[in-house]
């Protein structure tokens, strides 16, 4: 492999890697798996603040606000993981292994309100995304990255987190029913839990996050069979119960609603895709 020359491959203003050196750096990384490929958590952190900077205090500013967030995330990130400026406002941090997206916002939270950032970058936003799936190839990256800036799980905002304190209840409960899509979730016992009615439950649901909770739990049992369905040769009417669907029809149904293929359908697909490859 012949490596990029650094000034190609990296931001001049960050420092970070720019979307070229995260490519070079995840090739490198496959070329020592055992198998070519890796499980990686791709997490999406998109700057909100940064145009506000821009367009009220000039290029210079914003582009002070985004060096100073670039030494913030490096804080973040493990030895082994990718760091980079993937595009204008959107880093990432590229982790092989799951569920690091949580472990990161919450120390981008807790280096925001220390004294050595918060007069530097008070009031910027952030909203940080995140996706798995296993990866072959330095070319998938871009996909896994758009999907984890989709996938928002947490949206920071000084006014928004103080004005609202079930905000951060809220996001460990999409955690939770990320991590454990399977498991009964019921709208009523949620609202007990949090002390909240379902009505105004789901209305501050929809709010923060632009789907129901309802949506949110198909999106995240789909999410869990599309991995079921590549990774592993389970039967599809045992991935079902595994993804918590009581009947398999309606497994099938909802499958093909969002993928407008049938589960097994999607699993030929992807094994005709690996043989290619």
């Amino acid at each position: 492999m012949i490596f990029a020359d650094k000034a190609l491959t990296h931001d001049s203003l960050t420092g970070l890697r720019n979307r070229s050196g995260a490519e070079e750096a995840f090739a490198a990384k496959l070329a020592v798996s055992p198998d070519g490929s890796a499980v990686t958590e791709c997490i999406a952190v998109e700057v909100i603040g940064l145009d506000k900077a821009y367009f009220k205090d000039g290029e210079a500013n914003s582009d002070r606000i985004a060096a100073d967030f670039a030494g913030l995330l490096k804080k973040c990130r493990l030895p082994d993981e990718i760091t980079a400026l993937w595009s204008s406002g959107m880093f990432c941090i590229i982790s092989f292994g799951e569920n690091r997206a949580s472990a990161v916002y919450r120390e981008l939270c807790r280096l925001l309100a220390s004294p050595e950032y918060k007069d530097i970058l008070g009031g910027t936003e952030f909203t940080v995304g995140s996706y798995t799936q296993r990866l072959t190839s330095e070319k998938e990256l871009a996909g896994c990255i758009y999907q984890a800036s989709i996938e928002r799980l947490y949206t920071y905002s000084d006014s928004e987190n103080t004005a609202d304190p079930k905000f951060e209840s809220l996001c460990r409960l999409r955690g939770k029913m990320r991590n454990n899509p399977e498991l009964p979730w019921s709208i009523s016992a949620i609202a007990d839990e949090l002390y909240l009615s379902k009505s105004y439950l789901q209305k501050i649901y929809k709010s923060y996050f632009n789907k129901s909770i309802i949506e949110e739990l198909i999106s995240f049992r789909l999410e869990k069979a599309k991995k079921l369905l590549t990774e592993t040769d389970m039967k599809i009417i045992d991935i079902a119960e595994e993804c918590g669907y009581s009947t398999y029809n309606y497994f099938v149904r909802q499958f093909r609603n969002s993928e407008g293929v049938s589960p097994t359908e999607y699993r030929e697909s992807k094994e005709a895709e690996n043989n290619e490859s």
